[in-house]
């Protein structure tokens, strides 16, 4: 019935509602929650906003496109082809959010991707997985600092709970990268 974002905001009122209707939530309780979303949404939006100029001057200076004019040059291999994504796309992530690696790099990658053959929701797939591991990386991984924020954590100690996950994420891309029948099998069911 809703997008992520609408449930998300339902979701919200939902527990507003509840909490004003059983007397667990007061109007002091809401400022406060507000007062903290705004705190938690002003860091990420410094984040993204640092990353996008950063972005913006990648771009302008051609860096995306030297990028895949070396690419093509390396490998007709598709699968080299999607490790070679899988490095770049893990260097950039660790200094850009996801906003901005995504409308820079994609249009890059995914015509040559097309070329070798390479299916787009295998592609897709690895681009998601990469950018995620990205933003889970220091120094910007910008779902770091929501979760520092939200849980009232440091970010030196949110780190080393992160490695395990990070090494099955880690496992899990490289079986998708090797093994594409992971990310198409259940589609290519869909559309028999």
């Amino acid at each position: 019935l809703f997008t992520a974002t609408e449930a998300g905001v339902i979701a919200s009122v939902y527990a507003m509602l509840i909490g004003f209707i059983t007397h667990q939530l007061t109007l002091k309780q809401v400022a406060r929650c507000l007062q903290t979303t705004a705190s938690v949404t002003a860091a990420i939006l410094f984040i993204t906003g640092t990353a996008t100029a950063f972005s913006w001057v990648l771009t302008s200076q051609q860096v995306p496109q030297k990028i895949s004019a070396s690419l093509l040059s390396l490998t007709n291999n598709p699968t080299v082809y999607i490790l070679i994504c899988v490095a770049v796309l893990l260097f950039f992530g660790c200094f850009l959010v996801e906003t901005a690696i995504v409308p820079m790099l994609a249009p890059i990658f995914w015509p040559i991707a097309q070329r070798l053959g390479i299916s787009p929701i295998h592609f897709g797939i690895v681009f998601t997985m990469v950018c995620t591991m990205g933003a889970l990386t220091p120094p910007v991984g910008s779902m770091l600092f929501v979760s520092s924020k939200v849980g009232n954590v440091p970010i030196n100690r949110i780190i080393p709970e992160l490695i395990p996950l990070l090494l099955a994420l880690l496992v899990a891309l490289v079986l998708v990268v090797f093994i594409p029948d992971i990310a198409t099998f259940i589609p290519r069911l869909t559309m028999r």
